[in-house]
């Protein structure tokens, strides 16, 4: 699936230029996003541009996996999922859905 996206470093695949120009844009577009909801650092320190790529190979890896396999990955629950990492205040305020949560084991949180 990887050689659809240029043919790794050796340059000599026809697609690599369009995937080239491509994944610039979009590493720009999501470090921009990324700048405007957190400033020059997001909260576990790193900046717009560093996680950027991390953000776009979450989401190539999830769609790689959902279209082999589309009953087995929510990939937009995955990629919430994912951006919940960068955001530690929003694991707060999100509740969540796997059986090791508090309510999954009988805690009832609003008799904290």
């Amino acid at each position: 699936m990887g050689a659809a996206g240029g043919g790794g470093r050796g340059g000599g695949h026809p697609a690599r230029e369009f995937f080239t120009h491509h994944y610039t844009q979009v590493r720009a577009s999501m470090a921009a996003m990324l700048r405007t909801e957190f400033g020059e650092r997001l909260p576990g320190g790193l900046t717009p541009e560093r996680a950027a790529p991390l953000l776009i190979a979450t989401m190539d890896g999830l769609q790689y996996q959902w279209l082999l396999d589309p009953e087995a990955v929510d990939m937009p629950a995955a990629f919430q999922d994912f951006l919940r990492l960068l955001r530690p205040d929003a694991a707060q305020t999100s509740r969540p859905e796997s059986a090791d949560a508090p309510e999954a084991e009988g805690h009832d949180p609003a008799h904290d």
